[in-house]
């Protein structure tokens, strides 16, 4: 049986007009089940909204600030609390968490925030990528499905960094309409929406149209049809979502660490889960 490792986090909080920071400590087997740990600490120790604003594996050794209840718990916490004037926050998406090392040749994780940017290359591939908080992001990836009736098919791309293994994918033809993905995923949240080391992709034939929820748990369109990504962009105008060229984001290497929450299967198990309810291996 897999051992308890150690992770930390920084939850960010806030109280009437008071907002502040917070260290926890917590043993568990993978970071997400020991992020679930600290936030639920978090609750008791009377934080209605505790955020995950950083996360990393933490060596005990490294240990120099006052603790309660102690470092041999299970959960633990620093007993000093940083405070600072309330003030808007982006919410990360569950599966997706920046690191305390900070990559000094990269944007600022502070600096990311709701909205899109657009692109395209020499070969006249669209990339249209959204930043979308936690909340929004499974209605906002519903709303983008829904402006096409059909699809040819779904496929999860589990990537390389899960388990280490290689990336594999296992589609599903039978998911070809914009409701029935919907049905999907709001019936497999933890395993795919909620899942950091997956890649999701509602595939349409015209201008060979990825719509992806990315494993860094964003919406990125890949589109050959200006059309295509013209109604995109629109509907994301409609949605509030403004147009940022210089858009911060995860892809920009930011370091971070993908999770997945304890109510998910592991990778292995979740392979034979989709290849027993209508997945197949990618042949393409």
């Amino acid at each position: 049986m897999q051992e308890d490792a150690l992770f930390t986090c920084l939850i960010e909080a806030q109280i009437a007009d008071e907002a502040f920071v917070q260290v926890y400590w917590a043993r568990a087997i993978h970071m997400g089940d020991a992020i679930e740990k600290m936030l639920a600490a978090a609750r008791r120790n009377g934080l209605t909204n505790p955020e995950v604003r950083e996360a990393d594996p933490y060596d005990i050794e490294n240990l120099e600030c006052e603790v309660y209840p102690g470092p041999n718990a299970d959960v633990f916490f620093a007993t000093t609390r940083y405070s600072f004037p309330p003030e808007p926050t982006f919410i990360f998406p569950t599966g997706i968490v920046p690191s305390c090392v900070e990559n000094e040749e990269a944007d600022d994780v502070h600096d990311i925030q709701a909205g899109y940017q657009r692109a395209k290359d020499e070969s006249g591939l669209i990339e249209i990528g959204v930043n979308v908080g936690n909340a929004d992001l499974l209605p906002v990836y519903e709303h983008l499905l829904r402006l096409h009736e059909g699809y040819e098919t779904f496929w999860f791309l589990f990537h390389d960094h899960w388990d280490n293994a290689e990336n594999q994918i296992y589609e599903n033809p039978a998911l070809n309409t914009a409701e029935a993905i919907i049905e999907y995923l709001r019936a497999h949240q933890h395993d795919a929406v909620r899942n950091g080391f997956v890649t999701l992709t509602a595939y349409l034939k015209e201008g060979a149209t990825n719509l992806n929820i990315s494993d860094n748990k964003r919406i990125v369109i890949l589109t050959y049809s200006d059309s295509i990504a013209d109604a995109f962009e629109a509907a994301l105008k409609s949605s509030g979502f403004p147009h940022d060229e210089a858009l911060v984001s995860f892809d920009r290497r930011i370091f971070h660490w993908h999770y997945r929450t304890s109510e998910s299967l592991g990778r292995s198990d979740l392979v034979e889960y989709l290849i027993t309810s209508g997945f197949k291996p990618w042949e393409g």
